[in-house]
Protein backbone atom coordinates (compact mmCIF):
# COMPACT_ATOMS: atom_id res chain seq x y z
CA UNK A 1 0.00 0.00 0.00
CA UNK A 2 1.39 3.17 -1.06
CA UNK A 3 -0.36 5.87 1.99
CA UNK A 4 0.86 5.24 5.81
CA UNK A 5 -1.60 2.86 7.92
CA UNK A 6 -1.13 4.50 11.01
CA UNK A 7 -0.84 8.26 11.51
CA UNK A 8 -0.55 10.27 14.60
CA UNK A 9 -3.83 11.42 16.72
CA UNK A 10 -5.67 14.44 15.29
CA UNK A 11 -4.44 17.32 17.48
CA UNK A 12 -5.13 21.07 18.05
CA UNK A 13 -3.83 24.36 17.18
CA UNK A 14 -2.88 24.10 21.05
CA UNK A 15 -0.97 20.93 21.01
CA UNK A 16 -3.74 19.22 22.87
CA UNK A 17 -5.26 16.28 21.62
CA UNK A 18 -8.58 16.08 20.45
CA UNK A 19 -10.09 13.35 22.98
CA UNK A 20 -8.24 14.99 26.23
CA UNK A 21 -10.89 17.82 25.23
CA UNK A 22 -13.77 15.73 25.31
CA UNK A 23 -13.38 13.53 28.73
CA UNK A 24 -12.38 17.29 30.88
CA UNK A 25 -16.44 18.20 32.25
CA UNK A 26 -15.05 21.22 33.18
CA UNK A 27 -15.41 22.17 29.22
CA UNK A 28 -18.91 21.95 29.21
CA UNK A 29 -20.59 24.39 31.11
CA UNK A 30 -21.34 26.94 28.71
CA UNK A 31 -22.95 26.43 25.03
CA UNK A 32 -22.80 28.76 22.17
CA UNK A 33 -26.11 29.17 19.03
CA UNK A 34 -25.10 27.99 15.67
CA UNK A 35 -27.64 28.66 13.11
CA UNK A 36 -26.73 27.07 9.82
CA UNK A 37 -29.07 27.08 6.42
CA UNK A 38 -31.18 30.02 5.67
CA UNK A 39 -35.00 31.17 6.15
CA UNK A 40 -37.33 28.18 7.83
CA UNK A 41 -34.48 25.36 7.17
CA UNK A 42 -32.60 27.17 9.46
CA UNK A 43 -31.54 24.80 12.64
CA UNK A 44 -30.19 25.64 15.44
CA UNK A 45 -27.15 23.86 17.02
CA UNK A 46 -26.12 24.29 20.45
CA UNK A 47 -23.01 23.20 20.84
CA UNK A 48 -20.40 23.72 23.62
CA UNK A 49 -18.39 26.30 23.45
CA UNK A 50 -14.91 24.70 24.47
CA UNK A 51 -15.33 21.98 21.62
CA UNK A 52 -15.63 24.92 19.47
CA UNK A 53 -12.95 27.34 20.66
CA UNK A 54 -10.19 24.37 21.17
CA UNK A 55 -10.96 22.88 17.71
CA UNK A 56 -10.73 26.10 16.05
CA UNK A 57 -8.89 29.22 16.00
CA UNK A 58 -12.26 30.83 13.99
CA UNK A 59 -14.43 29.74 16.56
CA UNK A 60 -12.12 31.11 19.38
CA UNK A 61 -11.79 34.42 17.70
CA UNK A 62 -15.19 35.06 16.67
CA UNK A 63 -16.60 33.01 20.26
CA UNK A 64 -14.08 35.38 22.56
CA UNK A 65 -12.71 37.79 20.65
CA UNK A 66 -13.94 41.64 20.98
CA UNK A 67 -17.07 40.75 18.64
CA UNK A 68 -20.67 40.45 18.81
CA UNK A 69 -20.77 37.03 18.92
CA UNK A 70 -18.65 37.08 22.30
CA UNK A 71 -21.51 38.66 23.81
CA UNK A 72 -24.18 36.84 22.08
CA UNK A 73 -22.40 33.34 21.87
CA UNK A 74 -24.32 33.29 18.22
CA UNK A 75 -22.96 32.43 15.02
CA UNK A 76 -25.32 32.47 11.70
CA UNK A 77 -23.86 30.77 8.98
CA UNK A 78 -27.29 31.31 6.02
CA UNK A 79 -24.48 28.76 3.35
CA UNK A 80 -23.52 26.12 5.65
CA UNK A 81 -25.15 22.72 4.47
CA UNK A 82 -26.96 21.00 7.72
CA UNK A 83 -26.24 17.68 6.97
CA UNK A 84 -21.97 18.54 6.25
CA UNK A 85 -22.39 20.42 9.36
CA UNK A 86 -24.11 17.44 11.36
CA UNK A 87 -21.27 15.86 10.16
CA UNK A 88 -18.65 17.82 11.57
CA UNK A 89 -20.60 18.79 15.41
CA UNK A 90 -20.71 14.02 15.45
CA UNK A 91 -16.63 14.56 14.99
CA UNK A 92 -16.86 17.28 17.74
CA UNK A 93 -18.39 15.17 20.08
CA UNK A 94 -17.19 11.59 19.54
CA UNK A 95 -13.88 12.41 17.33
CA UNK A 96 -14.46 9.73 14.87
CA UNK A 97 -17.22 9.67 11.66
CA UNK A 98 -18.70 6.58 10.10
CA UNK A 99 -17.46 5.81 5.92
CA UNK A 100 -20.20 7.79 4.12
CA UNK A 101 -21.53 5.16 1.16
CA UNK A 102 -24.53 5.89 -1.21
CA UNK A 103 -25.38 2.98 -3.60
CA UNK A 104 -22.85 0.25 -2.16
CA UNK A 105 -19.91 2.95 -2.96
CA UNK A 106 -17.64 5.51 -1.19
CA UNK A 107 -18.72 8.50 -1.53
CA UNK A 108 -15.93 10.51 -1.16
CA UNK A 109 -18.04 13.80 -2.03
CA UNK A 110 -19.07 13.94 1.36
CA UNK A 111 -15.82 13.78 2.87
CA UNK A 112 -14.65 16.55 0.27
CA UNK A 113 -17.45 18.89 1.53
CA UNK A 114 -16.38 18.61 5.04
CA UNK A 115 -13.01 18.84 4.15
CA UNK A 116 -14.27 22.49 2.84
CA UNK A 117 -15.88 22.88 5.77
CA UNK A 118 -13.45 22.07 7.85
CA UNK A 119 -10.70 24.07 5.76
CA UNK A 120 -13.05 27.19 6.17
CA UNK A 121 -13.70 27.24 10.46
CA UNK A 122 -9.83 25.99 11.01
CA UNK A 123 -10.27 22.44 12.29
CA UNK A 124 -7.28 21.49 11.95
CA UNK A 125 -7.70 17.84 13.49
CA UNK A 126 -10.98 17.45 11.41
CA UNK A 127 -8.80 18.04 8.34
CA UNK A 128 -6.37 15.60 8.91
CA UNK A 129 -8.95 13.30 10.29
CA UNK A 130 -10.91 13.35 6.87
CA UNK A 131 -7.40 12.65 5.01
CA UNK A 132 -6.61 9.51 7.26
CA UNK A 133 -10.41 8.45 6.32
CA UNK A 134 -10.31 8.90 2.66
CA UNK A 135 -6.64 7.02 2.57
CA UNK A 136 -8.58 4.30 4.58
CA UNK A 137 -11.92 3.91 2.76
CA UNK A 138 -9.63 4.05 -0.41
CA UNK A 139 -7.56 0.91 0.26
CA UNK A 140 -10.47 -0.99 2.18
CA UNK A 141 -12.85 -0.60 -0.77
CA UNK A 142 -9.93 -0.59 -3.44
CA UNK A 143 -11.35 2.54 -4.98
CA UNK A 144 -10.68 6.22 -5.87
CA UNK A 145 -12.50 9.15 -6.45
CA UNK A 146 -14.84 9.97 -9.30
CA UNK A 147 -14.56 12.41 -11.63
CA UNK A 148 -17.12 14.37 -9.79
CA UNK A 149 -15.49 13.76 -6.52
CA UNK A 150 -12.20 15.23 -8.58
CA UNK A 151 -13.70 18.49 -9.54
CA UNK A 152 -14.55 19.13 -6.40
CA UNK A 153 -11.54 18.31 -5.16
CA UNK A 154 -10.12 21.02 -7.79
CA UNK A 155 -12.53 23.28 -8.01
CA UNK A 156 -12.96 23.78 -4.25
CA UNK A 157 -10.30 23.00 -2.14
CA UNK A 158 -6.86 25.14 -2.12
CA UNK A 159 -3.70 23.96 -3.73
CA UNK A 160 -1.77 23.63 -0.68
CA UNK A 161 -4.29 21.07 1.16
CA UNK A 162 -3.13 17.59 1.80
CA UNK A 163 -6.03 15.82 0.87
CA UNK A 164 -4.98 16.87 -2.76
CA UNK A 165 -1.79 14.90 -2.56
CA UNK A 166 -3.24 12.11 -1.06
CA UNK A 167 -5.68 11.89 -4.03
CA UNK A 168 -2.72 12.18 -6.71
CA UNK A 169 -0.73 9.06 -4.41
CA UNK A 170 -4.08 7.23 -4.70
CA UNK A 171 -4.36 7.70 -8.40
CA UNK A 172 -0.29 6.38 -8.66
CA UNK A 173 -1.19 3.90 -6.62
CA UNK A 174 -4.26 2.19 -7.73
CA UNK A 175 -4.91 0.44 -10.83
CA UNK A 176 -7.03 3.29 -13.00
CA UNK A 177 -7.40 0.90 -16.11
CA UNK A 178 -10.69 -0.19 -14.83
CA UNK A 179 -12.17 3.37 -13.64
CA UNK A 180 -10.89 4.99 -16.87
CA UNK A 181 -12.75 2.45 -18.86
CA UNK A 182 -15.43 2.67 -16.84
CA UNK A 183 -16.50 6.54 -16.74
CA UNK A 184 -16.76 8.17 -19.42
CA UNK A 185 -15.82 11.54 -18.21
Amino acid sequence: TCVPTTLPPPYTVSGTSAGSIRSNANHFSTTSEILIGSGPKTIRFLIHTSLLTTQSPYFRAALTGPFLETITQSLRFADVSVDTFELLVTWLYTGSLTSPFKDGKPAYYTLLHLYILADRFCFEGLRNYIVDMIADLADQTNSVLTPSDTRILYNEIGEGAKVRELVLDLFACKKTDRLLASHSD
